[in-house]
């Protein structure tokens, strides 16, 4: 299944990315970005224990007015994280926090071993 996420999301922002002249003229603004983090470090509860994780994100954004008296702002985040800090205790506590968004759209669609997507 990850073999099919990642080429999407890199056609998605393509797509999208390519009809961001078209948009930008009705006073809409697509954008986004990709970024890759790679991280060594230790966790903090408990203390001491090294992981590694590998973040890679896809943020795709469009703000603009739609009239007078209407604007958009959407926002679109997809994550993907790979490596040992997916089997700590600490990404266990953290991903079984609740979120504090009035509109919780937050979801997970990959969950394996080695691996963790999630989208919001």
């Amino acid at each position: 299944m990850f073999k099919q996420a990642v080429p999407f999301g890199l056609l998605a922002a393509l797509a999208f990315g390519a009809s961001a002249q078209e948009t930008s003229q009705s006073g809409l603004k697509f954008s986004g970005y990709y970024k890759s983090l790679l991280e060594e470090s230790e966790t903090i509860v408990p203390g001491g224990q090294r992981y590694l994780l590998d973040l890679n994100r896809l943020r795709l954004q469009l703000q603009g007015k739609l009239s007078e008296h209407v604007a958009v702002d959407l926002q679109y985040d997809n994550e993907l994280l790979f490596g040992s800090y997916l089997h700590t205790a600490q990404f266990a506590s953290q991903s079984s926090l609740a979120p504090d968004q009035y509109l919780d759209l937050d979801g997970n669609y990959l969950r394996g071993g080695s691996y963790y997507g999630q989208h919001r």
